[in-house]
């Protein structure tokens, strides 16, 4: 945990408080990765203001980050991506090596 303190901003390491005001629906788009079809979420935030990139972890779907995105800052861009053979993305393999899912992302 010491070293997450260095890295995440401290609203990160807080219990959740979701804001009273809710940000918009995200918009649900795809691209194509390296050897899938992927689809992930987009949460509008300012152009100057970070963009932040969550990936979920096997067995999970890019709207498993809906909670967190409400208690980000609603400036920021936030999108969430659904990894191949989960949720939306197309459920082409192969699937026995967590590198095709990094390449799939670059």
């Amino acid at each position: 945990m010491p070293r997450l303190r260095r890295i995440l901003p401290p609203m990160l390491l807080s219990p959740l408080k979701v804001p009273a005001r809710m940000r918009p629906a995200p918009i649900e788009r795809r691209f194509q990765g390296t050897g899938a079809t992927l689809a992930y979420f987009e949460w509008a935030g300012k152009p100057e203001a970070p963009a932040l990139l969550l990936v979920h972890a096997t067995g999970f779907h890019a709207r498993v980050w809906d909670r967190l995105v409400q208690a980000l800052p609603e400036a920021w861009r936030v999108l969430t991506v659904e990894l191949r053979g989960h949720g939306r993305s197309s459920k082409e393999g192969p699937f026995d090596r967590w590198e095709y899912y990094g390449q799939d992302l670059t």
